[in-house]
């Protein structure tokens, strides 16, 4: 039976090893990127000031709910007592933000992607959106939404660092038993995961991988990996699942 390696963060890996083991296959985690909460103040005041709230990752979701629990806009001091618009970055995200009873605009044809939230943005001219997202980041939708004279305020929830692991928990993850694909949510899984291999002494198998992005796969290029590399469609879980299930079949 073929195996998968999953990489997603520890605690957010059980749908997709479920899905992966309702294909038939063998699943593997190694978590190989850890999500930490930031402290932010004043998350209540920057809410009443903005006409959209975006959230860019289920991440984000999770991190600004354990700030101030969602559903938001009940008795925040300087909000109107319409809730603003909320938008979603990755179908996962807007899951998310059903699960705690809010329900984000709809987005044409169901793209949750960055493209589609700039379409919307360009039909219906906010003139400042509120960012719910981790540190760092391309800044790309920050830049664009300035570049239409758009007011975007950021607030970081959440950073992704590099997981402490035990050294025999990689050599194992990748080599007993070795994975025959592995799946990737981001271009820092995949640096994670070699550091990861460097620092217990092993290296990365030169397998099939499955990636979110062609942005991923051009780095899995540059990093040497030579194996067939799909892109999922649409990027996550759902698209990484759909894609392995071809390939198994």
């Amino acid at each position: 039976m073929k195996t998968a390696l999953v990489t997603r963060p520890s605690g957010q890996e059980g749908a997709l090893v479920a899905g992966v083991e309702a294909l038939g296959l063998t699943a593997t985690h190694l978590a190989c990127i850890a999500i930490e909460p930031l402290p932010i103040v004043g998350l209540a005041d920057a809410i009443g000031h903005h006409d959209w709230v975006l959230f860019t990752s289920r991440n984000a979701v999770a991190a600004a709910h354990a700030i101030m629990p969602l559903p938001w806009w009940h008795g925040l001091s300087g909000t109107s007592s319409v809730p603003s618009p909320v938008h979603a970055i990755g179908g996962a995200t807007a899951d998310a933000l059903r699960a705690h009873g809010v329900q984000p605009a709809e987005i044409a044809d169901g793209q949750w992607n960055s493209e589609a939230f700039l379409e919307r943005v360009a039909q219906r001219q906010p003139r400042s959106v509120l960012l719910i997202k981790g540190e760092g980041g391309r800044g790309l939708i920050e830049a664009e939404l300035a570049r239409r004279g758009i007011r975007a305020e950021s607030v970081a929830v959440y950073r992704r660092t590099l997981p402490e692991l035990p050294v025999r928990a990689v050599q194992d993850a990748l080599g007993h038993p070795r994975p025959d694909v592995i799946l990737i949510g981001s271009n820092e899984t995949l640096v994670n995961l070699m550091t990861l291999a460097d620092g217990a002494g092993v290296t990365v198998p030169d397998v099939p991988m499955i990636v979110n992005s062609q942005r991923c796969m051009a780095l899995a290029r540059d990093c040497g990996f030579s194996k067939a590399i799909g892109v999922a469609e649409p990027p996550g879980d759902r698209g990484q699942l759909a894609l392995l299930g071809q390939r198994a079949g």
